[in-house]
């Protein structure tokens, strides 16, 4: 039950860095199309 749920724990973290991950990269690539367009 023990190392499950430190697999469980392990997985939520990579879960959250991904959304982090994920947001930062739109953030980018807004930036990048509000500068294309001007």
């Amino acid at each position: 039950m023990n190392g499950i749920s430190k697999i469980i724990d392990r997985l939520q973290e990579s879960k959250k860095i991904w959304i982090h991950e994920l947001g930062a990269l739109r953030s980018i690539i807004r930036v990048n199309h509000c500068g294309k367009s001007d």
